[in-house]
């Protein structure tokens, strides 16, 4: 299974309720943050949006099954690159045990 944070939150899901009813099947998530209520709510950073990270985190760590943490930005408030090495940063600093290897390709310059 795979869940995307970002999506599921704007869907109206409790984020942390649905990660604990499908603890240890969840395979890989889209880390992609959201503000509930903003104008632009894929437009913060992660950590700067309202997600509860220690909540979505904690099952997934505990229970197991995590296999893949995918960045994820969907806003055009920052560029890409500058988007994603913010946010690839932000969630590392998290502490996950489940991060041991980061696996990052640089698109080629045009």
């Amino acid at each position: 299974m795979q869940l995307d944070t970002g999506n599921a939150a704007n869907a109206g899901a409790d984020v942390p309720a649905v990660i604990r009813t499908t603890a240890g099947r969840i395979r890989s998530m889209h880390v992609k943050p959201y503000a509930h209520g903003a104008e632009h709510p894929f437009a913060p950073f992660t950590g700067d949006d309202t997600l509860p990270w220690k909540e979505i985190f904690a099952p997934n760590e505990s229970e197991g099954g995590i296999e893949w943490y995918v960045v994820e930005y969907e806003d055009e408030s920052h560029p890409s690159l500058e988007a994603f090495n913010a946010n690839r940063k932000r969630v590392r600093g998290m502490g996950l045990r489940g991060i041991k290897n980061d696996w990052y390709t640089q698109p080629p310059l045009p």
